[in-house]
């Protein structure tokens, strides 16, 4: 069986990457652009990649736009039911994100 283990809360992408970003001391501006506009950009990207035959993935795909534009919450009933799991910890902690 697959089982999802997770601490079962959102994760919302920009309040992790500012932690990720707080924990790293990195400093860097933040931009915010229209989904659609990245969707476009990603998409000539990967064309472009496909096109000229390159062997690695662009830095910025449509799935990863994808991913980065919504919050992911993980279905964590089965591993309760059958693996009796019940989560301890948060998924996103300083231990996991310190670069």
């Amino acid at each position: 069986s697959i089982y999802n283990v997770t601490d079962a809360a959102p994760i919302i992408f920009t309040e992790a990457l500012n932690k990720i970003k707080d924990l790293n001391k990195l400093e860097f501006k933040e931009i915010f652009l229209s989904k659609t506009l990245c969707l476009a950009i990603a998409s000539i990207l990967e064309f472009s990649y496909n096109l000229f035959r390159l062997k690695k993935s662009p830095l910025i795909t449509r799935y990863i736009i994808d991913q980065m534009s919504s919050d992911h919450i993980f279905d964590i009933s089965k591993a309760k039911k059958e693996l009796g799991y019940s989560p301890t910890k948060s998924i996103i902690n300083a231990e996991m994100i310190r670069l």
